[in-house]
């Protein structure tokens, strides 16, 4: 399984969103950043189509640390 696959169904990364990119950093610390990018340029809500703008600025959060855990 490549990490991109392995990434979306760690973190539960819906079809809805695609990886851009995945950049890694190992100093100073052990950090592993997964950009996403909402796939469609519409959202439908009861049957009316919404164009979306993503006018968001970058948001960064710490999802999880996966080797807090014990693995096999």
């Amino acid at each position: 399984m490549e990490f991109a696959n392995f990434s979306r169904d760690m973190l539960g990364i819906t079809t809805e969103f695609g990886i851009v990119n995945i950049k890694t950093e190992e100093s100073p610390d052990k950090v592993i950043e997964i950009h996403l990018k909402y796939l469609s340029s519409s959202y439908t809500k009861e049957g009316v189509s919404y164009k979306l703008y993503d006018t968001s600025p970058t948001r960064k959060r710490q999802h999880l640390r996966w080797f807090d855990y014990k693995y096999y």
